[in-house]
């Protein structure tokens, strides 16, 4: 079906399915559409905007070396679009869940394009942090932490009177006028999160008083998922969770005893089902302590009604660091901190190497559902380092 004429698409070089959309009215991620969405829109019916959004196109993919992880084998033949004369390219599946066919000069400047020395199940992420004011701030050191980890623009959440730290200021910043609480600004921001990044693979939403283990995001992209379908992801765990437990994630399906929101993990599927269930909702309505507090507890009781599983991980790639709550003045106990706390990846997978070299460690094989992953899953690599993080233990005065 050919596309109908509008004043705000533009042609982006090389690109024969995707435009940048210059209307001011539409948001999508980097500005670009595809043909289906601009069929779909209404907009070019109407008059021009008054001022168009200036054309800035993400910076080209540069060209790779290599066959890329998720190419298929060859299908057929497809008559090249920029060539003179009848020119053909062979065509191959492409793995890949959002793609069905590739030539190789597309898969050379595929988003998606992975080099067959390292498997990343994710590469699309949306990072959040919630915070509030504090006795003693902490957010600073989260951010700071959090860009060790691998992710250096997170959006922050901030209930009222709380500024960015020194160097952070040029971070994306929802300000709520009013305070809203724990649970309230939380569950906003997830949902906020969702909304600006339908299409994300990974949402990981943290509080402000976390440190992790640096190189993070490579691990995550490299060992996720722990199973087929999950609720979420804790990459905290708390102290008494890892009593007696096997490396790597495991199951804690404790409903309402689930302990420690501090960086909660969910995947585009999980994330879809939280937000549109209406127990959420109605703990915002009518839950205990007026529906202002308790994430941790909502979340495993959703993913205990919902039969998904809720995993943590041991040891712990997250560590509490706040000693005073942003809703009261009570100190941290033992069971708000992890006993065993990882500063480096890499002393759990000694073999991983990080980004931006974009190179590291096999994915273990998927588990089936219900299962959990242990230290007899790991590769070896990965047992070899099992020794360095044993008599592991960061308290809170990291």
């Amino acid at each position: 079906m050919p596309l109908p004429p509008c004043h705000s698409r533009r042609d982006v070089p090389g690109q024969a399915d995707q435009y940048f959309c210059a209307h001011p009215g539409v948001h999508v991620e980097d500005n670009l559409v595809t043909a289906e969405v601009c069929q779909t829109c209404a907009l070019w019916q109407e008059p021009p905007p008054a001022k168009f959004r200036p054309v800035e196109l993400p910076t080209a993919v540069s060209e790779r070396k290599g066959d890329c992880t998720f190419l298929g084998p060859a299908t057929g033949w497809r008559r090249c679009p920029t060539c003179r004369g009848n020119v053909r390219l062979r065509v191959y599946e492409c793995l890949h869940p959002w793609h069905d066919s590739t030539t190789i000069p597309e898969c050379q400047k595929c988003a998606e394009y992975q080099s067959l020395g390292v498997t990343r199940q994710v590469s699309r992420w949306s990072v959040g942090v919630t915070t509030a004011p504090r006795a003693e701030p902490t957010l600073a050191r989260s951010l700071a932490s959090l860009r060790e980890a691998g992710w250096d623009e997170p959006h922050v959440f901030a209930e009222p009177d709380v500024d960015l730290p020194s160097g952070f200021e040029h971070l994306v910043c929802s300000r709520r006028p009013h305070k809203l609480g724990a649970f309230p600004n939380w569950y906003l921001a997830l949902t906020e999160m969702y909304l600006l990044k339908p299409h994300a693979e990974a949402y990981l939403l943290c509080q402000d008083d976390v440190l992790f283990a640096a190189g993070l995001r490579d691990y995550l992209e490299q060992n996720l998922w722990p199973a087929p379908e999950i609720g979420v992801v804790s990459v905290y765990c708390p102290s008494h969770y890892a009593v007696g437990k096997d490396a790597g994630f495991c199951c804690e399906n404790r409903g309402l005893d689930s302990w420690g929101a501090l960086a909660y993990l969910f995947s585009n599927p999980s994330i879809r089902r939280f937000l549109s269930d209406p127990q959420p909702i109605d703990h915002r309505h009518h839950g205990f302590q007026d529906g202002l507090r308790n994430i941790d507890s909502i979340v495993g009781n959703w993913c205990k009604l919902a039969e998904l599983p809720y995993y943590v991980h041991n040891p712990s790639l997250a560590q509490h660091i706040g000693d005073t709550s942003t809703l009261g003045l009570s100190r941290n106990s033992d069971r708000r901190h992890a006993d065993r706390f990882l500063p480096d990846v890499r002393q759990f997978v000694p073999g991983l190497v990080l980004s931006p070299l974009k190179n590291g460690t096999q994915l273990t094989p998927p588990l089936s559902k219900g299962q959990c992953r242990s230290a007899r899953d790991l590769t070896s690599t990965s047992r070899r380092g099992l020794g360095d993080w044993e008599n592991t233990k960061v308290l809170e005065s990291v």
